[in-house]
């Protein structure tokens, strides 16, 4: 058997994550899955592997709590949000994901609208839409 190089024992595990991970992780209805989500997410939160979540995972992940499990907003955008603030998370855009979960749990906007309320101020941008609320919540 060959020797550990110091190098490959330094490297950090890098992954992207998908939604059923998440939602396994975040409801605990599957035990075996439960479990293997809890080491992978603890690892995360410590900074041992890295993780990313496709922006399109995200707002699926929020779909399907809501609409299939009925979480409540609030609920959705906290958990959510302590997820992002994990150690290992290698998101680029973690502020636009936690300023989206923001409006999102304190509005009616579908989680998609969210993000693009979010970014269109952050960035100083027009929101073209024919979605009054969405017009409405964008100018508060």
């Amino acid at each position: 058997m060959g020797k550990i190089s110091e190098k490959s024992m330094k490297k950090i595990s890098k992954y992207i994550v998908d939604t059923n991970v998440i939602v396994r992780y975040l409801l605990q209805d599957n035990e075996k899955l439960f479990k293997e989500s809890k080491i992978f997410f603890d690892k995360v939160k410590s900074g041992a592997i890295k993780a990313y979540i496709e922006q399109t995972v995200f707002t699926e992940t929020i779909y399907v709590l809501s609409s299939v499990y009925a979480v409540p907003r609030k609920e959705i955008s906290e958990v959510l949000s302590d997820i992002l603030m994990y150690k290992g998370m290698l998101n680029n855009d973690l502020d636009l994901l936690k300023g989206s979960l923001k409006i999102y749990e304190n509005t009616n906007l579908h989680i998609v609208d969210s993000l693009i309320c979010y970014k269109a101020r952050k960035n100083d941008l027009q929101i073209m839409t024919y979605d009054e609320e969405l017009k409405k919540i964008y100018k508060k």
